[in-house]
């Protein structure tokens, strides 16, 4: 096993592979995660740590509070270039994890919790008593005797309370500045009532918020948290969960072997996209868990204004990195530089490509690639009309709908899926229309091009859901952005015509494309496959299913009223 340090932390590195983080409890160190290395190092590259302030490592420079904590792990994760990582913690060590996972989700793939503190005001007599100012410095002044009563405390077999852990112990006890990180710890997460209620309360709905898959472990004779957290956990973070019998308060020790096969599982099952059906019992998967942004960037075509704009100002809000398409680069430049001065730490790169031209599409990916270099989102956004009855089009017309509104976004897709592949747990958005559920007269080729998108986004999700990529159609009705004004009509109609049909069609655009986005947004975070845009959409889906013949007479009734 190689052990170094970095920036004042001790580390330990075994094995290669998807990278593992393992953090231990209150007063504890690395050494806890030796079985684990041992048992993992052939799967993972397994990293544990000694938190500052514990073990070899040096206190953290703005005290012992969870919050710095979680922030120096973060620093390593990134520091080490090894994240995201499946982040694994074990008593106050769960509770780190939760405050990065929180934190910084975009470092987390998935969060292994053992004996957690953090669901409960309950923990052992002799941490009430030491955090009383004065107690806890003379219950805890180091001793064998006191080593052995603390090893004894973790273990519900006491064969693991061996005399080299005994003696590990007492050697980090009189470590200078251990006890005075120890207690520092300790009162500031509890008192004499038990584990406080405010951190507790602030952290849990914002580790479930992140919707990143969790994994609570406990053992039944846990002596210093007590076993009915576990189902307080599970509850609070919506986890899968697994007990260990006649276990202690140290799992990953006392059932090594158990311990490291549901480690694999559940990581397996995350790596795999199907981590949402996970349970140690589970035979197959029942869907994808949320999507989790600031993981990867997202490529947004069409995302110099409206929808597309509007999307990646969303997506930018939660931590995304962007790469943002679009034929206009004076509308690009003016987006990122917007998005560069509200969110400076992100990575904002813009391409102009018009995708109504022939586009080396897998040359497109290849550069995007280079400088994003995890990409989990794909939004095929772009897209333009063309008004006129299929006599009043010319087939450069039919061309020009059909290339952008169609070709592009399968292009796009296959081109980009080798990349999107690479991160379990991607997702792919196509945008139809309002006319990829109904066709009315004079909408002929839009209408073809929104029905195309729509079908090849239904057979992508037979494909692709399966392997662990979400797929969402998107069928909007009536936002308020500049297709109108750039739409086309057919070139066989006189301009005046043609002047008066932008003019009605524009009159259909209420909606702000703000909450457009915000709707596609929450669709891809919650999974979901159909996204209806506006009630006219939702209306017109309705009308179309209960009539699906004479649907177009009722619609075409409703159009004529409005001209």
């Amino acid at each position: 096993m190689t052990t170094d340090t970095w920036n004042g932390l001790r580390y330990r590195v075994t094995g290669r592979g998807r990278p593992v983080l393992l953090i231990h409890g209150i007063g504890r160190s690395l050494s806890d995660w030796d079985d684990q290395h041992e048992r993992l190092s052939d799967f993972y590259q397994v990293w544990s740590v000694d938190l500052p302030g514990f073990g070899a490592s040096q206190p953290p420079p703005h005290g012992m509070r969870l919050e710095h904590l979680a922030h120096l792990m973060a620093d390593f994760i990134r520091g080490m270039d090894i994240g995201p990582v499946h982040l694994g913690g074990n008593s106050l060590g769960g509770a780190v994890a939760m405050q990065l996972t929180a934190d910084h989700p975009g470092l987390v793939s998935s969060l292994l919790l053992a004996n957690s503190a953090g669901f409960g005001r309950g923990v052992s007599p002799v941490l009430r008593l030491a955090s009383i100012p004065g107690v806890g410095e003379r219950l805890l002044r180091p001793s064998r005797k006191g080593s052995q009563r603390s090893e004894h405390a973790m273990y519900h077999d006491p064969r693991f309370a061996t005399p080299a852990r005994v003696q590990r112990g007492f050697d980090l006890a009189q470590r200078p500045g251990g006890t005075e990180a120890f207690l520092d710890m300790l009162r500031s997460l509890g008192s004499v009532a038990g584990v406080k209620s405010g951190w507790r309360r602030a952290l849990t709905p914002r580790v479930r918020a992140t919707g990143i898959p969790t994994f609570i472990v406990w053992g039944d004779k846990d002596a210093v948290l007590p076993f009915r957290h576990l189902k307080r956990g599970a509850r609070m973070l919506r986890a899968a969960t697994h007990r260990f019998p006649n276990t202690g308060h140290g799992p990953q020790i006392e059932q090594a072997d158990e311990f490291a096969r549901l480690a694999r599982k559940f990581w397996d099952g995350v790596d795999q996209g199907d981590s949402m059906s996970f349970s140690p019992e589970s035979k197959k998967p029942r869907g994808l868990q949320p999507f989790q942004f600031g993981v990867g960037s997202a490529v947004i075509t069409g995302a110099a204004s409206g929808i597309g704009r509007a999307t990646a100002m969303n997506l930018a809000e939660r931590g995304n990195d962007l790469a943002l398409v679009d034929r206009d680069k004076t509308g690009l430049d003016a987006v990122k530089a917007e998005l560069t001065r509200q969110h400076p730490g992100l990575v904002i790169t813009t391409h102009e490509v018009d995708l109504a031209q022939p586009v080396e599409f897998d040359g497109l990916a290849a550069a995007v690639a280079a400088e994003h270099h995890r990409l989990s989102l794909l939004i095929n956004n772009a897209g333009v009309a063309l008004n006129g009855t299929v006599d009043e089009i010319s087939m450069a017309d039919l061309d020009w709908v059909l290339a952008i509104n169609l070709r592009a976004p399968i292009a796009m897709t296959k081109s980009f899926l080798p990349y999107l592949q690479r991160e379990h747990g991607a997702h792919i958005v196509n945008v139809s229309s309002l006319y990829g559920l109904v066709a009315p007269a004079g909408q002929s080729a839009y209408a073809a091009s929104k029905f195309g998108i729509r079908g090849f986004t239904l057979a992508l999700q037979s494909e692709l859901i399966p392997r662990g990529i979400g797929v969402s159609v998107v069928h909007p009705g009536g936002i308020a952005t500049n297709i109108a004004r750039n739409s086309r009509t057919g070139s066989l109609l006189g301009n005046e015509e043609a002047q008066r049909r932008r003019a009605q069609f524009a009159r259909f655009l209420t909606m702000p494309p703000e909450r457009a986005a915000a709707q596609i947004v929450d669709a891809v975070a919650q999974r979901r496959e159909r996204v209806l845009i506006t009630r006219k959409a939702v209306l017109v889906d309705v009308i179309s299913r209960v009539m699906p013949v004479n649907h177009r007479h009722y619609l075409a009734r409703q159009l004529h009223k409005t001209r």
